[in-house]
This record gives structure tokens, C-alpha cells and sequence, in this order.
């Protein structure tokens, strides 16, 4: 028997939630003890995860000449079933979860070898940190955030990851650590372009077919580089697609037909949609088409993968399953619908 698909899980995850009354079990957490009975260890069954076989509560994380100090995991959890990948600092819901709580989850992240992944939880909200490529620290950033009475369709698909079932450690620290770089390349090019540096105005007066950079060619770039010129710049990226002939991409008849009918599913259903419906754009990579929003790689509407024997398409994030032809699009209009809705609640 086949495993099933995240997307399954995600959907199985989502009707189980809606039967366990989180508000319900809230108003019963009048101290740590009871959030996690009634908050946080429901969560992690419905992950898959039982209490004997794949999770230990206060770990020992005296290591590295830490004796003493009884430092205590709250919850080490172990998918394998053999040692801890995953570690929980569980606080009561009403706790913030910043500043000396992640302070004790990195010391024990530290000082537990095996430990890949550490969460921050009041039972409300899940924080998720990855560890560096040492394994021996944690990012101060939580890769991905999960908020129990917050949660959208897509939070349900990134969780669906951490599912007994379906966890794989290193796909998991690959997709956190494309986004730390994804977030560290926002701020980078943000910076560049609010303070350019002398090597990028330098190049910039070599693509204008200067040998030198004079003085008054320096400033004059330096000058020009602001709203109206960048947005220029992405006006034109997005009416040429980005790609220059020779870049071995071809667009196909197939993929412009399913962007069209995207297009179409979103914009025929009110006003509302009509009227952002020239943000909707697409991306032709070598191994997938993607139709997003704002021409925001982090928002993508759907996703196609086109072969001659195999077409499978994605609606939001990793959400992927097989089609018989893009006439079958339509079918998925109203999950189409709820992933654009998503993504607009996100701006």
C-alpha cells in the first residue's frame, strides 16, 4: 500500500482538527500543565505521534559539561522511533514565545546531537526553527509558523510535512533553509537597492557601454536608481518573461491553455477577482510552469509539470496530483479560487 500524499494528509489533518474543540480546551488550560494535555498533546497525536513509541517528555539535556543544570526537554520527539529529532519547549498559551524561551530551546537544541528541528508552542501557536548546517545551533527565525485558530489551507499542507507519515528530515531542513535564503536574498536586494554599492553602480555604467566610471557617471546612476526606474525594470522582466531566446525554455501551447483557463476561473468569478486579474502572471522554468500572483514566487495560484507521459499540477504550495489534460482545470475551480483568496489575505 502506497503512503499517502501530503496533500492527503493535509486534508485528513484539516477534518480532524474541526472535531477536537481547541477553544473548547483553551478556556480548560489554566496553567503549562493542562496546555499541554489539552492543546498541545492532541496536536501531536494527530500528527501520528504516540507517547510510547515516538515521544519522551523531559528529556535530559545535560550534555557538554552541563550537569547540574537540569536542563529538561519538554517534549524530544523521535519519528524513527529512535533518537530525537524534533524538540518542543512548550509554554502556556498565553506566553509570547520570544526572547528567553527561545533562549532555552537553543541551549537545548545545543546540547542534543541528534536534534535537527526545535518548536516553540503555547498550543496556539507552533514556531518551527531549523538548525544550521553544523546541526550544533538553531536560526533565530522560526522557518514556518502554524496558529491553531488561524489556520488556512495552505498552513495544513506545510504541516502535513511533520506528519509521522510523511516526515523526512532532510527535506524538511532543504525547504527551511530555501527559505532562510529566500528571506536573506529579500533583505540583500532590499539593501542593495536602497544604498546600491559601488560595484553595482559600477556594473550598471559598464552595461551602458562606458569603459570608465567617472565621478559624474557614478552619481548620475546612483541618481536614477529609485521607484520609477526599478519599476520600469519589472515591467519589462514581467512583459518578456524574463528569458532571453537562446535560454532553452519554450513556452508550450499547453501551458498558455492552463494559464488562460487559471486566468479565466479567477477573474469570471466577481468583480473582486476581475479586477486583480492583470497581477495574475506567469513563470516558465525548465521543470515546472507556474501562474502567480503579483509575479511572486512565494505566491504561487498553481504549478504544472507537462511531460508526454505524465501532467500533474499544484494548486497553492506543494500540493501536487496527476491530470488527465488541462481540460480538467476547471474542475479544481473552487480550490483555485481558495488558493488565490489565501494568497490576497496574505498582502
Amino acid at each position: 500500500m502506497s503512503s499517502p500524499s501530503l496533500q492527503q494528509i493535509a486534508n485528513s489533518l484539516k477534518r480532524q482538527f474541526k472535531n477536537w474543540d481547541f477553544e473548547k480546551a483553551r478556556k480548560h488550560s489554566d496553567n503549562e500543565a493542562q496546555t499541554r494535555e489539552y492543546l498541545i498533546e492532541p496536536i501531536l497525536k494527530l500528527l501520528g505521534y504516540e507517547k510510547l513509541d515516538h515521544w519522551v517528555t523531559e528529556l535530559n539535556a545535560d550534555f557538554n559539561g552541563k550537569k547540574g543544570n537540569k536542563l529538561k526537554v519538554d517534549y524530544a520527539l523521535a519519528p524513527k522511533g529512535k533518537d530525537p529529532v524534533i524538540l518542543i519547549e512548550a509554554k502556556h498559551h498565553d506566553n509570547a514565545l520570544q526572547g528567553k524561551v527561545f533562549s532555552q530551546l537553543r541551549e537545548y537544541f545545543t546540547n542534543v546531537s541528534t536534534a535537527r528541528i526545535g518548536i516553540l508552542t503555547n498550543g496556539v501557536v507552533w514556531k518551527f526553527y531549523a538548525g544550521y548546517n553544523s546541526y550544533d545551533k538553531l536560526h533565530e527565525e522560526p522557518f514556518y509558523e502554524f496558529n491553531t485558530f488561524e489556520a488556512q489551507d495552505s498552513d495544513f499542507e506545510d504541516l502535513a510535512r511533520f506528519h509521522i507519515s510523511a516526515f523526512k528530515t532532510e527535506t524538511i531542513l532543504e525547504h527551511a533553509n530555501e527559505k532562510y535564503l529566500l528571506s536573506k536574498f529579500d533583505q540583500a536586494l532590499y539593501e542593495e537597492l536602497v544604498d546600491p554599492s559601488e560595484g553595482m553602480i559600477k556594473s550598471i555604467i559598464k552595461r551602458m557601454g562606458f569603459a570608465t566610471s567617472t565621478p559624474s557617471r557614478l552619481q548620475f546612476v546612483k541618481d536614477n536608481i529609485n521607484y520609477i526606474s526599478l519599476k520600469d525594470a519589472y515591467d519589462r522582466l514581467v512583459n518578456e518573461g524574463a528569458l532571453s531566446p537562446d535560454s532553452g525554455i519554450i513556452t508550450t501551447e499547453e501551458e498558455m491553455q492552463a494559464y488562460q483557463i487559471v486566468k479565466t476561473i479567477i477573474s469570471s468569478s466577481s468583480k473582486a477577482m476581475a479586477d486583480i486579474s492583470n497581477r495574475i502572471t506567469h513563470r516558465d522554468l525548465k521543470n515546472q510552469f507556474s501562474i502567480l500572483l503579483d509575479n511572486n514566487q512565494r505566491m504561487p495560484i498553481c504549478t504544472f509539470q507537462f511531460s508526454k507521459s505524465k501532467k500533474k499540477m499544484a494548486i497553492g504550495k506543494d500540493n501536487w496530483f496527476e491530470i488527465e489534460s488541462v481540460d480538467e482545470i476547471v474542475l479544481y475551480k473552487s480550490q483555485i479560487l481558495n488558493a488565490t483568496k489565501i494568497l490576497l489575505n496574505q498582502l
